[in-house]
């Protein structure tokens, strides 16, 4: 099995998400893509209780490395919903999702969403969900961490008292800031965050975003205490966040 170590808390992450356009010139991201696919398949697949989510305006989203990745540890393609709109935007993540959670079996325990062009798994979803379920979380409802907050809007500037209280201990938690890109969550908590997101609407200062809106909503439960909280994997427990403008080259490493 492929492994990577996260340098800043020497944690080993089961999902790699490197998102922008520098992913395809960053080591990491090339090197494990390579391994992942050189190692031969398996027949793991995806259990019953485990609903999975991906977003893509591609004519072939077999292809994307996330789906690639899933085929890889035998999750048939018709257990994977691939969601699109048309006009696309990346806010339509949120009222797609919101839309398909609803339609999601009562049956089903955890729901894990991932971006297709930029994410791979390297184990199946199975020990995925128990990653997840040995965090010492506040929530119930967990998306990946970045260094960067991003993007950077004049309505999060007013609520940020979280993410300035963050900066102050950043050195040793450079992981502070939510990504969109990944999560995992409860069905029935990720279905309710989904739809006050979605009713909520995006921020006007940046309305194609589904991380702004993310991330308001991220400080605010947070600032509130509400009883149901969205959380972040500070500590790369179980997706590795990098190739970004603000990631070290040496953030994640190989470790077989």
């Amino acid at each position: 099995m492929i492994r990577i170590r996260s340098t800043a808390h020497n944690t080993h992450p089961p999902v790699l998400h490197c998102p922008g356009p520098r992913r395809r010139r960053h080591r990491i991201w090339r090197e494990v893509e390579r391994r992942l696919f050189a190692t031969p398949p398996t027949d793991d697949g995806c259990p019953d209780n485990i609903a999975i989510v991906t977003w893509s305006t591609r004519s072939d989203p077999e292809n994307t490395p996330l789906l690639r990745s899933l085929a890889h540890w035998g999750v048939p393609r018709e257990r994977v919903a691939v969601l699109t709109a048309d006009p696309w935007t990346n806010w339509c993540k949120i009222t797609t999702t919101a839309e398909w959670l609803r339609t999601v079996p009562t049956t089903v325990r955890t729901v894990m969403g991932f971006d297709a062009d930029d994410v791979l798994l390297l184990a199946p979803p199975a020990k995925i969900e128990a990653a997840f379920d040995a965090q010492p979380k506040m929530g119930l409802l967990m998306f990946a961490a970045e260094r960067h907050p991003y993007p950077p809007t004049k309505e999060l500037s007013k609520v940020s008292a979280l993410e300035r209280q963050q900066a102050v201990v950043s050195r040793q938690m450079p992981y502070c800031h939510l990504n969109a890109g990944c999560f995992v969550g409860a069905r029935q908590t990720t279905l309710c965050w989904f739809n006050w997101a979605r009713d909520a609407g995006p921020l006007p200062s940046f309305p194609q975003s589904d991380q702004g809106a993310w991330r308001a909503f991220y400080q605010n439960d947070h600032n509130l205490h509400a009883p149901w909280l969205i959380d972040i994997d500070r500590r790369q427990e179980l997706f590795a966040v990098a190739a970004g403008r603000y990631d070290p080259p040496d953030a994640v490493v190989m470790e077989s």
